[in-house]
Protein backbone atom coordinates (compact mmCIF):
# COMPACT_ATOMS: atom_id res chain seq x y z
CA UNK A 1 0.00 0.00 0.00
CA UNK A 2 2.92 2.36 0.91
CA UNK A 3 4.30 2.05 -2.80
CA UNK A 4 0.56 2.36 -4.35
CA UNK A 5 -0.54 5.33 -2.01
CA UNK A 6 0.44 8.41 -0.07
CA UNK A 7 0.80 7.92 3.96
CA UNK A 8 -2.58 8.29 5.15
CA UNK A 9 -3.95 7.72 8.50
CA UNK A 10 -6.85 4.97 6.51
CA UNK A 11 -3.75 2.79 6.04
CA UNK A 12 -4.10 1.04 8.99
CA UNK A 13 -7.89 0.68 9.08
CA UNK A 14 -7.39 -0.46 5.72
CA UNK A 15 -4.80 -3.18 6.36
CA UNK A 16 -6.96 -4.15 9.33
CA UNK A 17 -9.69 -4.82 7.57
CA UNK A 18 -8.30 -6.69 4.95
CA UNK A 19 -6.30 -8.86 7.44
CA UNK A 20 -9.67 -9.46 9.09
CA UNK A 21 -11.78 -10.00 6.31
CA UNK A 22 -8.93 -12.88 5.17
CA UNK A 23 -9.27 -14.79 8.11
CA UNK A 24 -12.88 -14.90 8.40
CA UNK A 25 -12.59 -16.27 4.72
CA UNK A 26 -10.25 -19.19 5.83
CA UNK A 27 -12.27 -20.02 8.46
CA UNK A 28 -15.61 -20.40 6.43
CA UNK A 29 -13.55 -22.03 3.62
CA UNK A 30 -12.17 -24.24 6.35
CA UNK A 31 -15.52 -25.59 8.37
CA UNK A 32 -17.85 -25.29 5.42
CA UNK A 33 -15.80 -25.65 2.36
CA UNK A 34 -18.12 -23.26 0.66
CA UNK A 35 -20.67 -20.21 0.91
CA UNK A 36 -23.37 -21.88 -0.40
CA UNK A 37 -26.41 -19.94 0.61
CA UNK A 38 -26.59 -16.15 2.09
CA UNK A 39 -25.85 -16.88 6.17
CA UNK A 40 -28.74 -15.14 8.24
CA UNK A 41 -28.47 -11.54 9.70
CA UNK A 42 -26.90 -12.23 12.89
CA UNK A 43 -23.58 -14.10 11.19
CA UNK A 44 -23.68 -11.28 8.42
CA UNK A 45 -23.19 -8.55 11.63
CA UNK A 46 -21.02 -10.55 14.08
CA UNK A 47 -18.57 -10.90 10.25
CA UNK A 48 -19.20 -7.58 10.35
CA UNK A 49 -18.24 -6.91 13.60
CA UNK A 50 -14.94 -8.89 13.53
CA UNK A 51 -13.78 -6.88 10.14
CA UNK A 52 -14.93 -3.61 11.79
CA UNK A 53 -12.73 -4.92 14.98
CA UNK A 54 -10.09 -5.52 12.50
CA UNK A 55 -10.07 -2.34 11.30
CA UNK A 56 -10.15 -0.40 14.33
CA UNK A 57 -7.39 -2.16 15.97
CA UNK A 58 -5.51 -1.83 12.39
CA UNK A 59 -5.89 2.18 12.62
CA UNK A 60 -5.43 2.11 16.62
CA UNK A 61 -1.69 0.14 16.14
CA UNK A 62 -0.98 2.81 13.17
CA UNK A 63 -2.06 5.87 15.47
CA UNK A 64 -1.34 5.11 18.47
CA UNK A 65 1.90 2.39 18.40
CA UNK A 66 4.08 2.86 15.73
CA UNK A 67 2.35 6.75 15.21
CA UNK A 68 3.03 6.88 11.68
CA UNK A 69 2.99 8.94 9.04
CA UNK A 70 3.74 11.77 11.58
CA UNK A 71 7.10 9.92 12.54
CA UNK A 72 8.00 9.75 8.94
CA UNK A 73 7.48 13.81 8.40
Amino acid sequence: MLKLFEPGPWQGAANGAITAAAIVVVLVLLTEGALTEVPDPGTIIFVLALIGIGAGSGWLAQRKCINWPEADA
